[in-house]
Order: structure tokens, then sequence, then C-alpha cells
């Protein structure tokens, strides 16, 4: 789910021209790197005060509207973009209840790589898990925004790693390992270019998915953190009003393919149908024991 926040950078910054490369510079990894750190620590001292699990618990009328049925879709911080030395650090928040899932359906469809292609298109072009080892795991997608007559296509490789605090509560942090633009995609001329190199569509991405089975389903909540190039001073007044837009549209759907697709492992799962794949329980117990 988190390559939702790659997919609202894209979008943002293919709304705002560039005439010239934008590589990314020590600076601007030094500031995310920093804002990753951040984010990380906040997430585990609520961990460790033993208190609530998800975020959405600190508002408890929010777990009822969840549950009834809303989704709940919001910025990090004042806006949900921070301004970085040459860089825009994108942070947008987002959960939903899926009614009747369990666990094991949310492990079975977060962990299904090779099927992110169907479930998250088309944001989503090609995507494959290349290593499983346990809990960590490491897959490849293409991404592709367009907006308007301008196509960008990205692709990257991913790490994540999964944490079960008991049988009814999960989490996954994932992260960008490399991020490649691909010029003229889809063309006779296209060529992938070197990482960190390009128009600075997007350099980094950064979440944390957490999970719990309550109420009669799942709560998932996810924490979406991306960097890009920053938008140009003399385009500010144009794009600011789409930055506030478009990361809402773009996490609501997100979060709501990731629901048809627990949804539908759960409803697999009660049919005990045979499939080409694991059922969800079986997937569950494979990746605790390494197998792929």
């Amino acid at each position: 789910m988190n390559i939702r926040s790659g997919i609202l950078a894209l979008s943002l910054l293919l709304v705002a021209p560039t005439s010239h490369a934008n590589d990314l510079k020590p600076e601007t990894v030094k500031a995310w790197e920093e804002y990753v750190q951040a984010a990380n620590s906040q997430f585990r001292e609520r961990l460790n005060q033993r208190g609530h699990f998800l975020r959405v618990e600190e508002a408890p009328d929010r777990v009822s509207s969840l549950i009834q049925g809303q989704i709940l879709v919001e910025p990090v911080g004042t806006n949900g973009h921070e301004n970085v030395p040459h860089g825009l650090i994108h942070d947008w928040y987002g959960a939903i209840f899926v009614p009747g899932a369990r666990i094991d359906d949310v492990l079975y469809v977060l962990g299904d790589y090779d099927r992110y292609q169907d479930i998250y298109r088309p944001a989503v072009v090609d995507s494959k898990l290349l290593e499983r080892a346990g809990d960590d795991d490491k897959f490849s997608l293409l991404m592709l925004s367009k907006v308007l007559f301008v196509t960008v296509a990205l692709a990257g490789q991913y790490q994540s790693h999964l944490t079960c605090v008991h049988e009814k509560r999960c989490y996954i942090v994932s992260h960008s390992v490399l991020t490649q633009q691909i010029k003229d995609f889809g063309r006779p001329d296209e060529h992938i270019l070197p990482p960190d190199q390009g128009d600075g569509f997007l350099w980094r991405l950064y979440g944390v998915t957490s999970f719990e089975e309550r109420d009669g389903g799942v709560v998932i909540e996810n924490e979406s953190i991306a960097l890009s190039r920053d938008i140009p001073v003399s385009v500010r007044w144009l794009v600011n009003p789409i930055v506030s837009r478009l990361p809402r549209n773009s996490l609501t759907t997100g979060l709501m393919q990731t629901r048809d697709a627990v949804s539908a492992a759960t409803a697999m799962q009660s049919r005990r149908q045979v499939t080409g794949h694991l059922n969800p329980v079986e997937f569950s117990v494979a990746r605790r024991s390494g197998a792929r």
C-alpha cells in the first residue's frame, strides 16, 4: 500500500514543469533520512507506550466511523508536505475497515507481490517477488502515472519487514532500495536512467502499514512517505491546491483496492476453493517458516 505515496508524488510533480534534470543532492538525502528517522521514532514510541496499537484508536469515534464504512485519509502535519533542500516530502495517513476479514487474509494480500499489478492497476503495471526470507521480503514494482499528455514510469526495488505483536496485531515497515526513471516509456527509444537521476518525480519511499483484527474484521492503517523534487516557486500558486487534493484521492483509491483484495481473499478462504496460490492461512504459515 505504500506504493500509493509514490503514485501521488508522481501525479503532483507531473503538473509542475521542469526544464532541466533534477538529480538527487546529498543535502536532500540528509533531510529525508532525518525525517524518516523522526517518523519511525514516533511510531516506535507509540508501540512502546503499550497504549493504542493503531493511531486511529487515539480518537474512539474514528474507529466507529471506520466500522460503519468510512475511509479516513488525512495529511500528516499541517498540509501533508514539507519542503526540504531541493526536495519535497509527501506524508499522508489513511485507514480503512475490512468487515469479515482476518489477519491471515491481510497477510496473504499484502505479501502477494506478484499480484500487485492486478490489485493496484493502473498505477502498477508490473510486480514481482524477488526474495523471501522469513518475515523479510524483497520485491520489484513498475509504476506508471499519466497526467494530461505526460507519462512517467518508474522501476523500483523495495524491502519490507513484517512484525506481529501477537496473532491479531501486525505491522509492515517497507522502504525503497532502488528507484530509476524510465524515459520515453513505451516508445522505441525507451531507456532507463541511473538511480537518483532524471526529472526527480520520485526518489524515495517509506511506509508503515499496521493492521489489527477486531470488531468482526480488520482495521488497516497506513502512513506513506515519499521524496520528490521540489515545486518551482513560479508555479507553486498553481500546484499547491492540487497538492492538497491529489494525495487524498490517490490514497483513498489505494485503500479501497486493498480492501477489495482482502475481501476477495476472505471469500476465497470461506469457500475453501483450490487455486494456484496458497490460501490465506497456508500463506501466513508459509511466510513465517521462510517458504516462498
